[in-house]
């Protein structure tokens, strides 16, 4: 195992493994993930972790975001160049990180509400890093030659078209919810509030929610406010948003009334 470390800002260094993605260049790798971290930056303004360890799969089948004493560690299943992989499990799992939950995989509470949120980011970095490679926007790591990070950022540029034609496939293929988010969650919550996964549906409410977040960036502010409660704090979804997340902000966020209608109706 060999890590490459980047320093992203004052605040975070980022250790890529240089082995067993498939034969991805590493360079691009490092691209691809200080464009996403980015990204979020500017709309969160939330500030990237101290340190931050991406892996290859060792094994789990599935990406995971775990967290210890000194660092985040993300283990992705993305292989070689499809870039639109690495940037759809990277923002998701990074958006875990950023909600700063327990990681401990529990199914209870708001979890299948962090994991809608989770895909939500993977669609919307999606369209973010897109933008930003079609723009050839560099951005200089220490330590690598511009020119060859130039040489990189011009094979992202080419692979901006495809990732936008799979971001749109991944809508289509989820199957769109004709009424109202808030009429929908109502009327699903039992089976969302089951302790298993039901991804088709979490990507139904990503979807639903791709909008809004497109037109008013700054609710991606929420993000660590969003943790999960423990069961003794949990009285169901609608007091979670329209009470516990609202006694939680410690920001001013001109759009929170519009989130809150959007998921209960009851703003």
């Amino acid at each position: 195992m060999r890590m490459t470390p980047t320093r992203i800002n004052d605040f975070c260094t980022l250790y890529v493994d240089e082995t067993n993605w498939g034969g991805a260049d590493i360079s691009a790798l490092i691209q691809v993930f200080r464009s996403v971290i980015d990204e979020y930056e500017k709309v969160s303004g939330i500030d990237p972790p101290g340190v931050l360890h991406i892996f290859p799969d060792p094994g789990f089948g599935n990406p995971k975001c775990c967290k210890t004493s000194d660092y985040y560690t993300i283990y992705l299943t993305a292989k070689g160049d499809y870039w639109s992989q690495y940037v759809y499990q990277f923002a998701h799992e990074y958006c875990h990180l950023l909600i700063n939950g327990p990681l401990d995989g529990e199914l209870e509470t708001t979890f299948w509400f962090e994991e809608s949120i989770c895909e939500l980011a993977s669609m919307y970095f999606l369209n973010r890093t897109t933008i930003r490679w079609g723009a050839y926007s560099p951005i200089r790591i220490p330590g690598v030659p511009m020119s060859s990070q130039q040489d990189v950022l011009q094979r992202l540029k080419v692979f901006a078209p495809g990732q936008q034609k799979y971001l749109a496939n991944l809508r289509n293929k989820n199957s769109s919810i004709d009424s109202p988010l808030s009429f929908w969650l109502d009327e699903n919550m039992s089976i969302l509030s089951e302790p298993v996964y039901h991804r088709n549906m979490y990507n139904q409410i990503a979807n639903s929610l791709l909008d809004l977040f497109i037109d008013y960036p700054d609710l991606w502010k929420l993000l660590p406010f969003l943790y999960r409660p423990t069961p003794a704090e949990y009285s169901g979804f609608h007091d979670f948003i329209t009470q516990v997340l609202r006694n939680r902000l410690s920001i001013e966020l001109e759009h929170f009334p519009q989130f809150v209608d959007f998921l209960t109706g009851k703003e």
